[in-house]
């Protein structure tokens, strides 16, 4: 028979899974999980004091004794709720795929593209940042803008593709590239980046098709339009010219010039 003790240190398994509590005295201290639920615990249960032994063998929690809860601002999340969305500070060190930012005297490691050129130690760097909580792991991926941060978040429900590899990416066509890619249905562009194979550069133009709208506004849109008005001014009907540039854009990719384009748009077959 299973002990209450057994069940409520399951339960809180169950419902911290892998949370992050951080409790920030004045001199910067921090603590990692037990002791703050422990003393929690404690002042439900002043008298089941021994019954915290559960809980400092819990491997999702490291007890730091000596700490008054009382007294630290604490912060408490769940592992399905967002902790760190935005870091800004001072780089203290920098490796491909990996950057520690130090912000307020707390050195964060955030994951980067190793496609994109780490920035040097001293410089000042800003992340917008998705938090991946797992059982034996906690990362930061950190991108440029919010605007990558949400097609990252979008290429994380693509099945079979890594964290890493949706990073690639959005570190090697951004997210102008990546929407000229699925435009163009370009799978020899998905498969020249690191971590990605045909058959997940097929699922990524399966799933991705029609949930990522191109930016009406933007230079591919703009290269569009201008193949196709193009070729009307060359007498072809608009359905016709359209559908040239379509086919000329999905032989030569998102990244052809105007030019391109338009000669292969000429060369198509009726």
């Amino acid at each position: 028979m299973v002990s209450w003790r057994e069940k409520r240190r399951k339960d809180y398994e169950s419902v911290f899974l892998c949370s992050i509590l951080v409790a920030v005295s004045a001199r910067g201290m921090f603590s990692c999980g037990g002791e703050v639920l422990a003393l929690r615990f404690r002042r439900e249960r002043p008298d089941k004091r021994k019954n915290l032994a559960p809980f400092r063998r819990c491997r999702f929690f490291v007890p730091m004794r000596g700490m008054v809860a009382s007294r630290l601002p604490v912060f408490l999340f769940e592992a399905n709720r967002i902790m760190i969305r935005h870091l800004s500070g001072t780089v203290l060190h920098s490796a491909p795929g990996e950057v520690v930012v130090s912000c307020g005297g707390v050195g964060y490691l955030v994951r980067v593209s190793t496609t994109l050129s780490p920035p040097s130690p001293g410089s000042h760097a800003e992340y917008w940042t998705f938090q991946r909580v797992r059982e034996d792991a906690l990362d930061l991926f950190g991108f440029r803008t919010r605007a990558e941060l949400e097609l990252f978040e979008t290429l994380q429900k693509v099945r079979g593709l890594p964290a890493k590899a949706a990073q690639a990416v959005i570190g090697t066509l951004g997210v102008d590239g990546l929407q000229a890619v699925l435009e163009a249905e370009d799978v020899a562009a998905l498969t020249a980046i690191p971590g990605i194979g045909k058959k997940t550069a097929q699922q990524l133009l399966l799933e991705l098709r029609g949930k990522i709208a191109l930016d009406k506004v933007g230079k591919r849109k703009e290269i569009r339009d201008d193949v196709v008005l193009a070729l009307l001014e060359l007498g072809f009907s608009e359905m016709d010219a359209e559908r040239r540039a379509r086919t000329a854009r999905k032989k030569l990719g998102g990244k052809a010039e105007v030019e391109d384009l338009l000669r292969a748009a000429l060369q198509t077959g009726v």
